[in-house]
């Protein structure tokens, strides 16, 4: 549920949506081997994370067990915090990530809700209002939650259960949006038929997964 918090401030509850595809970059720079995508995607689980064993594939070199340890604290302590907007500027909010990534959604619900080929959203730990206004909430019976903002309409995030995941936040309306890779297409079920989800070569799932 949204949480008030001092100055009109509205906190999301937390979750903890895992990935280290960031962490498995900034090895593959320390030991000076180029980034394979398509042979992490190969290897990686539904929950975008890899093996010791599997690094040591991906690496092609063995890498010890105090490096596997070291790139689970740096996992677990890359937290990033993105900033946004809603399309009329009423309000602003802030919203902390680990290892952020974008899902994008074409589940029924979804496509109604934007109006789109699929809901693009970010994972995060909290979602924080720092200037303007509280967010208007809609549920649809036996839907997630979705806030809005109240004047110009714009979707803000969805609360959904899935996992650990509990909250999502609209993808386009972050500042940082350029800079977030893209990780999965899920929900595929719903998906329209001229929806083309090949062409970037991300993991696709029938279903939302794990994370």
């Amino acid at each position: 549920e949204i949480k008030m918090g001092a100055g009109a401030s509205t906190q999301l509850e937390n979750f903890g949506p895992s990935g280290n595809i960031d962490t498995v970059k900034t090895l593959c720079k320390d030991i000076g081997k180029d980034f394979d995508q398509a042979k992490f995607d190969e290897l990686k689980d539904v929950d975008g994370n890899v093996t010791r064993a599997q690094l040591q594939e991906l690496f092609n070199q063995d890498i010890s067990e105090e490096t596997t340890r070291d790139i689970e604290v740096e996992k677990i302590s890359k937290l990033t915090t993105l900033h946004g907007k809603c399309y009329c500027g009423a309000i602003v909010f802030e919203c902390i990530a680990e290892n952020p990534s974008i899902i994008h959604c074409h589940c029924m619900g979804c496509r109604e809700w934007t109006g789109g080929i699929a809901y693009s959203a970010v994972p995060t730990h909290s979602f924080t209002v720092v200037n303007g206004g509280i967010p208007k909430e809609f549920q649809r019976e036996n839907g997630p939650k979705k806030f809005f903002c109240g004047d110009c309409g714009t979707g803000l995030c969805n609360n959904v259960v899935f996992g650990k995941v509990k909250f999502t936040v609209a993808a386009g309306i972050l500042e940082e949006h350029s800079k977030i890779p893209a990780q999965l297409h899920c929900q595929m079920v719903g998906k329209v038929n001229w929806a083309n989800t090949s062409a970037d070569g991300l993991p696709t799932f029938d279903q939302f997964p794990t994370m």
